[in-house]
């Protein structure tokens, strides 16, 4: 049964512990506009997925969603279902000419891949009985990025022209044969109005995922991974459903293309990707099959890719060859201009040495193929992420670059860690990476090494951990097996300056969030004004209102975890405000001019599930804002409270960050699913009325101190179902390691603070921590 967040009680239930009971005060917070379905084209298929939005320069709102292009039944391997084939849509409404809000605004969808009807190759795709089948193309997982007027959109799909497409067989799905996937694109280069016809980036020889561009004034550049044996279905070990390109076999590579800015708005097409880590070192079968695949030791996949003037930025994790003991993944760095690559390749007499397919082998003694070692290679390191400054602020630094850490077993809990760095190359990271002896050598951090010599990427200094004993302050020092409970996941951050702010779901105890109901995950974020060189303490955002949902459905406290939670900055000034100041001449538009210190933090709920058993169920998604970088937070108000599961939001502010556009997807009854879009505005909102009523004491049913750190989600997990360590009323003490500031925000009864910071931000402290 789907169920809801009760509308009667006030959407503020971040408990103004410190604070006396509020009579219906009013205070500043996000107004949500009622949703419209933006996923009506005709004919409408009822099976909208992934939709996207993004806002262009001039206000223009993009969004782009996967749907039914035709009758054509596909195979869906993540869902394990049969659907209609998908093709990729896309609308634009400008919100500085119309109400956007307003169904009637949005422009006629069109269609951009127009493959669901074509056919490039037949196979047993409803298994050996059904015999061989046309398999039709399917437009899945839209990335989209603009930069200036110009934007693009990526996809997988299954058409794949050319001859060279391959194909997979589930032996644990009925034996169906399924057809690899290739990389797609289309530019539009006026603001989403017009778009190219669709260019086909890869084969289809490997079965290529997780594609992400990136634009700038100088260049377009994009990656993606190409797995030779086709997607793997996982090993049931994470949060997720599998079927993701997160396991892939040995052999798989990050794939690169690139134009000149120049030549892309000239309409040339992006040039054959080339292979830019060198994990494929052999042609071999493999079992009983006699086909012929690109292997090698190890697997790159969830590459993340920057763009910063001309310089490319890729990190993403790597398996472990075969020669080590240790299980898991490490986390790899590489850097270098957008027009060159590393192609260094093996040489056979004067020529690179090439495959059966014309590809050439890639150097192995080459460094800048291997990438660097952000990661500890003796735990297992996943899901990088980085955020960067194009210009060096006060603090000069450039970059924040995290991801999760923890022991070596798939699906283990971890922290999330990270180091920042004040520039791009591996010698400008705060927290020293090991620098190999000389140019060209493959030592230092380029080398897993050894642990007990202390040799390559082992010697590298401890990153920072983020997420470590949350509940009670944190400690950034943390060894990450210090406490193997705890569990953090769904790492976000924004960077604006040395203004920085990260979160992450979080429980004290993973093994229990997971397999049982008797504990859950929250979202956690903490702040740092100086760069990343000093951090408060992890305050939790979610708790109060978490619990109040469970509670009102009849679940037990720990009964709702937090998922897909999202931070998001401002972007900034507008055409409309050039200054910068809204009360200057020249602004035309003060929604231009850009806030600075204002993030919009939201996320999705889920009831929490036996893992072994499933069922989970998407619930409410939330949204609150801070202006005033992190201090405070205005009440949570609820942005999609339809009976029907809602989830998978995408939000967008302008540049004041007084109106934030958002999309998510729908799950319909008994089937189908359809793409929503709701404004929130600036207004005035409710404190609650009587704190006391319905809202649960902060200690109650919580895990003790010693039991954890935060989480991440389920399916998406959330963080961490713990206190502060405080009873419901007090703050906790004052702690400081190293005799910095220590301030406790809005600390005593009826503080002047009070009214204002909500998403439990009351009753929490900020410490300032020294990293030593």
């Amino acid at each position: 049964m789907r169920i809801r967040f009760r509308a009667t009680l006030p959407l503020l239930l971040f408990a103004l512990l410190s604070a006396p009971a509020l009579v219906g005060a009013q205070v500043t917070g996000l107004v949500p506009s009622d949703a419209i379905e933006l996923s009506t084209q005709t004919p409408d298929r009822n099976s909208a997925s992934k939709i996207k939005i993004v806002r262009m320069g001039n206000g223009t709102l993009v969004v782009v969603y996967a749907d039914g292009g035709s009758d054509e039944l596909v195979y869906d391997t993540k869902g394990d279902s049969e659907r209609v084939a998908h093709d990729m849509f896309v609308t634009t409404c400008n919100p500085n000419m119309v109400d956007c809000s307003d169904a009637a605004s949005w422009s006629p969808r069109v269609n951009i891949s127009n493959t669901a009807s074509q056919s490039s190759i037949s196979s047993a795709w409803r298994g050996p009985d059904a015999g061989e089948l046309p398999y039709y193309g399917d437009s899945g997982k839209p990335q989209v990025f603009n930069n200036g007027p110009a934007l693009v959109v990526t996809w997988k799909d299954a058409y794949c022209p050319g001859g060279d497409q391959r194909t997979v067989t589930y032996l644990e799905r009925d034996e169906r044969v399924i057809p690899f996937r290739c990389i797609w694109a289309a530019r539009s280069l006026n603001n989403g109005a017009t778009w190219s016809a669709p260019e086909q980036l890869s084969s289809g020889l490997r079965d290529a995922a997780q594609v992400v561009s990136r634009g700038s004034a100088g260049a377009w550049v994009v990656t993606w991974q190409e797995d030779p044996q086709g997607l793997q279905l996982g090993e049931g070990d994470g949060p997720g459903e599998g079927a993701s390109g997160a396991h892939v076999s040995h052999g798989t590579d990050i794939w690169y293309s690139a134009l000149s800015r120049a030549a892309f708005d000239a309409g040339d097409a992006f040039p054959v990707g080339i292979r830019l880590t060198n994990n494929f070192t052999q042609v071999s079968s493999v079992g009983m099959d006699p086909t012929e695949y690109e292997r090698g030791q190890q697997g790159a996949s969830r590459a993340n890719l920057a763009l910063v003037g001309p310089t490319v930025i890729v990190a993403y994790e790597e398996t472990r060859g075969a020669e080590s003991i240790i299980d898991g993944k490490n986390i790899r760095y590489h850097v270098f201009p957008f027009n060159s690559p590393p192609t260094s390749c093996e040489m056979e007499g004067e020529s690179c040495r090439l495959s059966p397919w014309g590809d050439p082998f890639p150097s192995q003694t080459d460094p800048a193929r291997a990438g660097c070692i952000l990661s500890n290679p003796g735990e297992n390191a996943r899901r990088v992420r980085f955020v960067f400054n194009a210009t060096p602020p006060a603090s000069e630094t450039r970059l924040l670059i995290f991801w999760r850490q923890g022991r070596p077993t798939g699906g283990g809990p971890a922290d999330i860690v990270g180091r920042t760095a004040t520039g791009f190359e591996i010698g400008d990271f705060r927290q020293a990476l090991a620098l190999p002896s000389g140019e060209g050598t493959m030592d230092g951090c380029f080398a897993i090494g050894d642990e007990d010599e202390g040799t390559g990427a082992y010697a590298n200094a401890a990153p920072i951990n983020f997420s470590a004993e949350s509940p009670t302050g944190g400690d950034l020092e943390a060894e990450t097996f210090a406490n193997n409970l705890e569990d953090a996941r769904a790492h976000r951050a924004i960077i604006k300056g040395d203004f920085v702010m990260l979160g992450y779901t979080y429980t004290s105890d993973g093994v229990v969030a997971n397999a049982t109901d008797l504990d859950h995950h929250n979202f956690y974020v903490r702040r740092s004004l100086d760069g990343g060189e000093t951090w408060d303490a992890p305050v939790d955002l979610t708790t109060p209102i978490v619990r109040q949902l469970a509670l009102d459905n009849g679940l037990r406290e720990t009964g709702v975890n937090v998922r897909e939670p999202r931070l998001v900055k401002t972007p900034g000034n507008g055409p409309g405000c050039p200054s910068g100041d809204p009360d200057d001449e020249s602004t035309t538009r003060p929604s231009d001019c850009g806030a600075g210190g204002t993030v919009i933090v939201a996320f999705g709920t889920q009831t929490n599930v036996y893992e072994h058993i499933g069922g989970a169920v998407d619930l409410d998604i939330f949204i609150t804002r801070t202006t005033d970088r992190g201090a405070s937070f205005e009440p949570m108000q609820v942005l999609a409270a339809d009976p029907l599961p809602e989830l998978e939001s995408q939000i967008r502010p302008t540049p004041d960050g007084n109106t934030v556009f958002a999309v998510w997807n729908r799950e319909n009854e008994p089937s189908g699913s359809d793409g929503l879009f709701a404004v929130a505005v600036e207004g005035e909102v409710e404190e609650p009325m009587d704190m006391d009523a319905g809202v649960p004491d902060m200690d109650a049913g919580t895990p003790s101190e010693d039991a954890g750190t935060p989480s991440e989600d389920a399916g998406t997990p959330g963080t961490d179902a713990g206190s502060s360590g405080a009873d419901a009323g007090e703050l906790p003490p004052c702690e400081c390691d190293d005799g910095c500031g220590c301030v406790a925000a809005g600390a005593g009864q009826g503080s002047p603070l009070a009214p204002l910071a909500g998403a439990g931000l009351l009753g929490l402290v900020w410490l300032r921590r020294r990293r030593r």
